[in-house]
């Protein structure tokens, strides 16, 4: 048999008020919004990176002229 495992009051009332898991459908909408956020960072990032190498394009021609 198992052992008995006596709980607080406070352990019993945390656990009740656990948030409860995300369901599939939940998960897949986070995941979802999470997918087109990161989308959004990494079109930044290229459109940043592009705006340097034209700053720095200009820079050398600039220097070597």
């Amino acid at each position: 048999m198992g052992k008995i495992k006596w709980k607080t009051q406070v352990e019993i009332d945390e656990e009740k008020n656990a948030p409860k898991p995300l369901t599939q459908e939940e998960r897949i909408h986070e995941l979802e919004q999470e997918n087109k956020l990161l989308k959004a960072q990494n079109t930044a990032l290229v459109q940043q990176t592009e705006f340097h190498e034209e700053v720095l394009t200009e820079i050398i021609l600039a220097l070597n002229s």
